[in-house]
């Protein structure tokens, strides 16, 4: 067999102590738009200088999006997925990557079909999440509080997250840290105002570009998770004309540093 090809929209999972074996002659993998593969940190892949290509319809060969090396042999965590305008994601990490704008926890608003879990992200020791441009995330059946563990969070310039929901009161809280990245539109819903709660141990990098949309004024607070759902101390307020660059992070023990480029946090530590 020269190569091999998904003629449909596929999502593999390769669990702890699972392989993935390629062995076609070619070394080369098609996968149809829609599709989702993803390692667990104890998963693996065998192949041969392997090169994955996204296509958009068939037959695959002429219809051809992005295309990289997955190379040789490695060990997960890894991730990649191809979206629908057959644009090519990958992440060194057990990553959610959003495919339609729709509700967190609609399975039909993520490649793949499947909605994160804290159970899953649990297992794997931290998920990522990806929001990519011409997609909305958006958050109401959450009720204000985001309790999945994301290691990093990433809203791709053209995308968007919205925060809560239009009749939500309080705010939005997440509660487990995480780098958040920002280069898209972050929307916080609620009209009676409030916070967007990060917990200690976060960085937040709202990029140039990036866009904050409100119909009020809100603060970004930061809190020790470990108390619960404190209310926490003010780490920047974001008016309705709030925009980037905007960059901080805050330690375990509840320091903010604000920095003129890209920040993140590495657990007792500030780190650039």
């Amino acid at each position: 067999m020269t190569d091999f090809t998904f003629q449909y929209a596929i999502n593999i999972i390769i669990e702890n102590g699972g392989v993935f074996q390629h062995l076609t002659a070619n070394s080369r993998l098609f996968f149809f738009a829609g599709s989702l593969c993803t390692f667990y940190s104890q998963a693996s892949f065998v192949g041969s200088g392997t090169v994955i290509f996204a296509f958009t319809a068939l037959p695959a060969s002429s219809n051809l999006g992005a295309s990289f090396t997955l190379g040789d042999s490695f060990t997960g965590a890894f991730t990649f997925g191809i979206l629908l305008s057959g644009e090519l994601q990958y992440f060194d990490s057990v990553t959610f990557i959003v495919g339609l704008s729709g509700s967190f926890t609609d399975g039909g608003t993520w490649l793949g079909g499947l909605a994160p879990t804290a159970d899953l992200c649990d297992l794997v020791g931290g998920c990522g999440l990806y929001i990519p441009s011409g997609c909305s995330l958006l958050t109401a059946s959450l009720n204000g509080q985001l309790d999945i563990n994301f290691n990093e969070i990433t809203v791709a310039s053209g995308g968007t997250f919205e925060l809560g929901s239009l009749g939500l009161a309080g705010g939005f809280r997440f509660m487990s840290e995480f780098i958040f990245n920002v280069y898209g539109t972050l929307s916080f819903l609620p009209t009676s105002g409030g916070s967007i709660y990060l917990p200690f141990g976060c960085g937040l990098n709202f990029f140039g570009d990036a866009s904050f949309q409100s119909s009020t004024d809100i603060t970004i607070n930061t809190f020790d998770v470990t108390l619960g759902a404190v209310e926490g101390t003010v780490m920047t307020s974001l008016s309705t004309d709030f925009s980037g660059p905007y960059y901080a992070a805050v330690s375990v023990d509840g320091t903010v540093e604000t920095a003129t480029s890209r920040k993140s946090y590495h657990h007792d530590s500030f780190k650039t």
